[in-house]
């Protein structure tokens, strides 16, 4: 006979070890009738530093390097003020979500998706088509870093003089002027160009970092190869395939190398700070201007990098699947958001003490040479450690830091992605040697289409970072994050399955932020949103468009089109969530607002054969 019944709650070791199965042996991610022999059960973390490494992959990152003092020196120390709110009420409800998701379901993005809601399953899928493109060109981090490591290690610094092949008329040096040395070639004036990217380029780093990452030429196809990069491209890929192919717990082991970069960030800190005009750049961060408080850009800005921190994209939640069920991800998700404040201060105090040594010796206001983006730790910064006693040493050093951070975020994007083709198909890719060779074609399918980022013109990367990972698709996917979650699936149901993982129900508040707050800024911002550069598309050849297009619409299609999917195949439990999830209170409202039931309890009982 068949006995309809609900699943019971476990004693917490037994859900420890098995959490989503309800007391089955058979392990949660493998399809139903598959033996344990065909598709193995997933791994955990080996030890929970493990976690915490891989989640500060992109706290402490190339680009926070970058961002962090260009936004504290604009805005002021007071631009804290308007990103802890917008952390706060943005970024780390969607960072919570995105861990207790992962770590309720056991499953990583598209699969969790798949069991919390099935007919919004296009959020997972869109979520991994931005992760496949992050993964793709995330790279140019690590390719230039070891660039320009290996070009450290020559002397005289190729940046430093303007006899090379790279090298326009225009070039100049310009030697420390209180060292009442010879100046090589012209004379020119810091303060004619503001941005390199869009002015006359004189300075002989500049040059050279202009050979590395060109400027993209309106009307030309830019497709010849930069072959001088195609052997770092090569070094990245197969550093990720030997870092990520035995799995998660052999990737945790390898993310201890992040400590070693952590250090070296403590020694330019103690080095920087103490350089001549380090303190005309500090005071920015530490004095600050309240003015930036009545600044709407300020608040645009700070919740924008609020969302990208927090934005999983499946790789928080690819992380928190491996936790135990019982972790107590809340803790997790202070301590990653009060890290990330820490970071952009201690980062900030770096960046900025070196642009003010630079600015001291150049005798140039500081905001010609503070500016965000990778032409501050590629421009400005080889010029200013090219100044110091030791140059070379200081040159390797932070190069070499720069090449272990960006190396170890392509190592968590590539694990990440491959735990969501896994999940996708445990039954073929939960196999021995499954790993490695899924690995392998995830690497190798990058490495030839990441090739097309390094061209002499440099337009596809530069689509790529404008449509590809587009902040329109990144605001889209939030917006239906929180709204499945808080009104489809149920708010008050996911707050009673996260107070049965850790043993207490979260702030209250975090549960008005999934149902209005975070929607309602994301979708304001979607509104104020631009499309990107419009010069992309102006004067630029047919197929850069298409590509712009493709890029840009891919992802935020997989939703309605899944949506329609779903409905088209049947009407009925398209919204109801997985047996397979444990449910604490199966019987409660899912959702209740001011005492009133909003949304019904829709748990499918478990049918078992007796």
């Amino acid at each position: 006979m068949f006995v309809c019944v609900h699943k019971q709650k476990a004693d917490s070791e037994t859900m420890a070890d098995n959490p989503l199965s309800g007391g089955h042996v058979s392990d949660s991610g493998a399809e139903k009738g598959v033996s344990e022999k065909v598709a193995q059960p997933r791994a955990k973390w080996g030890h929970k530093v493990e976690f915490f490494l891989c989640a500060s992959t992109q706290i402490i990152s190339v680009e926070n390097l970058g961002i962090c003092p260009f936004l504290l020196y604009r805005y002021g120390g007071a631009f804290l003020i308007p990103y802890c709110l917008s952390l706060f009420f943005c970024g780390m409800p969607l960072l919570f979500l995105g861990l207790a998701i992962g770590q309720y379901t056991g499953e990583s993005g598209v699969t969790a998706w798949k069991k919390i809601c099935p007919m919004f399953q296009g959020i997972g899928i869109a979520s991994l088509v931005i992760l496949t493109y992050m993964t793709i060109s995330h790279v140019v981090l690590p390719v230039w870093s070891l660039f320009y490591l290996y070009s450290s290690f020559k002397s005289p610094l190729p940046w430093t003089t303007c006899d090379h092949s790279w090298n326009t008329e225009l070039c100049a040096i310009r030697t420390n002027p209180a060292s009442n040395t010879s100046q090589e070639g012209f004379d020119y004036e810091w303060k004619n160009f503001t941005s390199p990217s869009y002015g006359f380029i004189h300075s002989a780093e500049t040059e050279f970092w202009r050979s590395v990452n060109p400027i993209p030429a309106l009307g030309s196809s830019g497709l010849t190869l930069q072959w001088r990069l195609i052997p770092c491209l090569l070094i990245a890929w197969v550093l990720s395939y030997f870092c990520t192919w035995k799995g998660i717990k052999y990737t945790g082991k390898i993310m201890y190398m992040v400590t070693f970069p952590y250090l070296l960030l403590i020694v330019f800190f103690f080095r920087a700070v103490t350089l001549p005009g380090a303190g005309e750049g500090l005071r920015y961060i530490f004095i600050p201007d309240l003015d930036s408080l009545v600044n709407p850009y300020a608040w645009m800005v700070s919740v924008s990098q609020a969302l990208y921190f927090a934005t999983c994209l499946g790789i928080r939640t690819s992380l928190g699947s491996y936790n135990k069920y019982n972790n107590n991800c809340y803790s997790d998700c202070f301590i990653l958001c009060a890290l990330q404040v820490g970071t952009y201060i201690f980062l900030s105090c770096i960046m900025v003490s070196f642009a003010g040594f630079l600015a001291h010796v150049e005798e140039a206001p500081l905001h010609d040479i503070l500016y965000g983006g990778m032409d501050l730790l590629f421009g400005h910064l080889p010029k200013a450690l090219s100044l110091l006693i030791g140059s070379s040493f200081w040159t390797v050093l932070f190069f070499l830091m720069l090449t272990l951070l960006s190396l170890s975020h392509q190592f968590v994007l590539v694990e990440c992605l491959a735990t969501n083709v896994s999940d996708l198909l445990p039954r073929y890719l939960r196999k021995i040697l499954a790993r490695e060779l899924l690995v392998l074609v995830i690497c190798g399918l990058c490495l030839l289409l990441g090739m097309l980022l390094f061209t002499k013109g440099g337009l596809i990367l530069l689509i790529f970072d404008t449509f590809g990972l587009s902040e329109l698709s990144i605001y889209l996917i939030v917006c239906f994050e929180t709204i499945v979650i808080a009104w489809v699936y149920g708010g008050d149901r996911f707050y009673d399955n996260i107070a049965d993982m850790i043993g207490y129900r979260p702030f209250p508040v975090l549960k008005y932020c999934w149902l209005c707050i975070t929607p309602f800024i994301c979708g304001i911002l979607l509104l104020l949103s631009r499309m990107g550069r419009q010069h992309v598309f102006s004067g630029n050849h047919v197929w850069s468009q298409v590509l712009a297009f493709v890029l840009l619409f891919t992802p935020m299609m997989c939703i309605p089109v899944f949506m329609l999917i779903s409905l088209w195949r049947g009407t009925q439990n398209v919204t109801t969530p997985s047996s397979d999830l444990r449910q604490a209170r199966p019987h409660k409202p899912a959702l209740t607002l001011c005492k009133h039931v909003v949304c019904a309890g829709q748990v499918q009982p478990e049918v078992i054969t007796m």
